[in-house]
């Protein structure tokens, strides 16, 4: 049975959809300041390693909070392509997005990108995922 015809007439379903290299390109921002901010002596490529070594995940956490960082990644098209057919499917989609909880001007900043590119979707930024109920969850994780 298609999805479609699984869904038909219910308005009742809601689709999580994830931020950060789910609907935005978020990676390859990170790799490339991290790329920039690279000393003398450092591993070229150690920004794409998982997990990051602690001194790298430390400058990845003061990329992704630095002011601007979240509003100026550009969509994913996958992402955005994904979200509309969730919503062809008969899902009411939402965000839903982690915030940091050190660094509250990120939460204003996702938010402020799901408005600017994704006008009229919900968007819910907390602490914890699995307090968020919804019938599907898409995450890059």
């Amino acid at each position: 049975m298609s999805c479609t015809k699984l869904l038909q007439g219910s308005n009742d379903l809601v689709a999580l959809i994830d931020l950060g290299d789910t609907l935005a390109e978020c990676t390859p921002a990170v790799q490339t300041a991290l790329a920039r901010l690279r000393q003398p002596g450092e591993q070229e490529g150690d920004e794409t390693l998982i997990p990051l070594p602690s001194y790298l995940e430390a400058r990845r956490r003061a990329v992704m909070s630095t002011p601007g960082f979240w509003r100026g990644l550009p969509p994913r098209a996958r992402g955005v392509e994904l979200l509309g057919q969730l919503r062809e499917a008969g899902f009411r989609v939402h965000v839903l997005t982690k915030g940091p909880s050190d660094t509250p001007l990120v939460w204003a900043e996702k938010v402020a990108w799901c408005r600017a590119q994704l006008p009229g979707v919900p968007v819910t930024v907390t602490d914890d995922k699995a307090r968020v109920h919804g019938h599907v969850l898409v995450d890059d994780w």
